[in-house]
């Protein structure tokens, strides 16, 4: 590394992110999914999984501790406790999280009234409470000295004896039966033997570069009970070669990998491994990306969560890192198996959202989703709405080769394949390309050619839906929406999905106030909560009323378009939130006097009467409906 310090590491150090001192900050590396956590999320994290476990092994809180005279059996009972502390990071990196627990060892200590010298105190925490693994080396040299510059002592092995190199998910936990006394050599050639005939034929990899970790070996004062407390931040994504895969799925304890809604995401491995390194009655606190508790792939890692540990805490990070946009939370558990009947305290420290409330475990349970801002809107919506009634596909692309920015002789049928493409109830021309006739050898692209059906951008974090008409191909930017229940009217469907109570479903429930980007088909249209109107015919002629008016150009007609648009949305508003249907009646009303001759501007002008307009202005000012409109990201 130069010895000059970027301007990263300048940014990442500042303020309110600096990292411990004696860390040497890296660049984050996306290949092995490491991000450099900043110092004031590690702290927030080990202090409260800490806290939670000293309160759990004393059967006090610590504010009673530190403000309550004990006796001296008491505080005898309490200082063992502190000292006996096991603490792990998995994937330790720089020390990040070693050394914020270390911190709050030696001032919790110092606070109970421990009379060790605070150098002592340090040299003891490190050698005795902390226990870090990490495969890369350079990470791990820097978390050994940092860890030695705050203790005191230097490079000490004698001190860090509990900092060791090694692929934490790599290897066997607990010794197998009949080998406790065996040397890593012969562990990693047990480990070996899981290879296929196939496999065996290629060079077998050295431990060097497959550094299998035996924990059953490495700390076997530790594993024989597991650790109390297991921290970090840990390395995410699909990082993990096929050997490694293999080598894991033969020696895990759990498994959360395997189906559809498996994940060899490196992050969830790690939650599970986690569980087979806790103590029972051990607490977890992780740093992960917002996405293990709201993509598709990580569905089995959420009920591993669920099911396996007892969450009791979720922060909302938002972005915390300033070398790369990822959003994050922190998750803290309990290790028990659990399937009750308890509610999981949720803060946001996402920028305009304060937010500090509980969500029920059920409502969880029941969720394919994580609804982190589950509030009494949602609880009360769910009164009537139910979920599983669409799901979405993404749509084929054509080559390059076969497509071009302009219509011609040639390349003549319209495909919508941006994003951009696709608005509400419009589809964009300006962001339309071209193909030629050879999409008719694929079976996909020509029943999207053939057919009418509702469409929306893919990569938004809600939908923005048009009716595609026949002759029209849509692409990879773009999901068709598929009704999976029997009697869904397209047009009613395509004017809710369109609503403005939808749009804060999404926002709010199934994408967490995700800034980042968010794909339809990844789980969420099959977890949005729909109501459907038991008379369709208010909210279709609407919807294609709507259709006509934006094709016109909106800039031609303003006033009519807003006016449906508040119409439309006051009527969803109506069916999802209120125990009326006043004003759906009163629209069908109109309607039907009129008959279906009428123009959009007319019907516009027609159903601005004050009977409907009363309707819909009562609506609006509801308080649930005030709520929605006055939330984040709603303007």
């Amino acid at each position: 590394m130069n010895n000059a310090r970027s301007s990263l590491e300048q940014d990442i150090a500042s303020v309110d992110k600096q990292v411990h001192p004696g860390v040497t900050l890296r660049q984050s590396n996306r290949k092995t999914g490491v991000f450099y956590t900043p110092r004031h999320i590690a702290d927030d994290i080990a202090s409260r999984t800490l806290s939670a476990a000293v309160e759990d092994l004393t059967g006090v809180s610590l504010e009673r501790l530190r403000t309550t005279t004990f006796d001296s059996d008491q505080r005898a009972s309490a200082f063992h406790v502190l000292k006996t502390l096991r603490v792990l990071d998995p994937a330790v990196g720089e020390g990040v999280f070693l050394l914020a627990a270390a911190e709050w060892l030696v001032r919790t200590r110092m606070e109970l009234g421990d009379r060790l010298s605070e150098q002592s105190m340090k040299q003891e925490i490190v050698r005795d409470c902390l226990f870090g693994v990490d495969i890369d080396e350079g990470a791990l040299e820097n978390c050994r000295n940092a860890l030695g510059e705050w203790a005191g002592v230097g490079n000490d092995d004698s001190i860090l004896t509990h900092i060791r190199h090694g692929n934490s998910l790599v290897g066997w936990v607990e010794v197998p039966s009949g080998f406790g006394n065996a040397s890593r050599e012969t562990l990693d050639d047990l480990l070996w033997n899981f290879l296929s005939s196939k496999q065996r034929q290629q060079p077998r990899p050295t431990s060097a570069s497959m550094m299998p970790f035996h924990w059953g070996i490495e700390f076997p004062e530790v594993i024989a009970s597991g650790f109390d407390v297991v921290l970090g931040n840990p390395p995410y994504g699909n990082i993990l070669s096929s050997l490694e895969r293999h080598l894991i799925s033969r020696t895990r304890r759990y498994d959360i990998s395997t189906g559809r809604t498996g994940t060899w995401n490196s992050a969830a491995l790690f939650i599970a491994r986690t569980r087979s390194l806790l103590r029972e009655g051990g607490h977890l606190g992780f740093l992960i990306p917002n996405s293990v508790l709201r993509t598709r792939q990580f569905k089995r890692a959420r009920q591993f969560l669920l099911r396996e540990m007892k969450m009791w805490l979720i922060i909302d990070e938002a972005n915390p890192f300033t070398d790369v946009t990822l959003e994050m939370v922190s998750v803290f558990c309990r290790a028990e198996k659990y399937d009750g009947n308890h509610e999981i305290k949720v803060i946001s420290r996402r920028p305009g959202i304060d937010w500090e409330g509980q969500v029920p475990w059920k409502v969880l349970a029941s969720s394919g989703v994580f609804p982190l801002y589950y509030d009494s809107i949602l609880a009360s919506m769910m009164k009537k709405a139910t979920k599983g009634w669409i799901t979405a596909s993404r749509g084929r692309d054509i080559p390059k080769a076969h497509v071009r920015d302009g219509k011609s002789r040639r390349f003549s049928v319209p495909y919508a394949t941006s994003g951009r493409s696709v608005k509400r109830y419009k589809l964009d021309s300006r962001h339309l390309i071209y193909s030629d006739m050879t999409f008719k050898r694929d079976n996909g692209l020509l029943e999207s050619y053939d057919n009418e059906f509702l469409i929306s951008t893919k990569n938004y974090p809600y939908p923005r839906c048009v009716m595609k008409p026949k002759g029209v191909i849509h692409g990879g930017g773009a999901v068709r929406i598929i009704p999976m229940r029997d009697g869904v009217d397209l047009e009613s469907l395509g004017l809710i999905l369109n609503s403005r109570l939808v749009r804060y479903l999404c926002l709010r429930y199934l994408t967490n106030y995700s800034q980042l980007t968010t794909c339809l088909n990844t789980g969420i249209m099959e977890e949005l909560p729909l109501v459907f109107p038991d008379n369709r015919m208010p909210f279709s002629v609407l919807f294609r009323a709507l259709e006509a008016l934006y094709d016109d150009s909106y800039a031609a007609n303003p006033d009519s378009i807003h006016f449906l648009e508040k119409l439309s949305d006051a009527l969803v508003y109506e069916l999802f939130l209120l125990d009326s249907d006043s004003l759906a009646r009163a629209v069908e009303e109109r309607l039907s006097d009129a008959g279906d001759k009428l123009k959009p501007k007319e019907l516009s002008e027609m159903l601005q009467d004050e009977i409907i307009t009363s309707l819909s202005d009562n609506i609006f000012g509801s308080r649930l409906v005030r709520e929605v409109e006055g939330s984040y990201r709603m303007h």
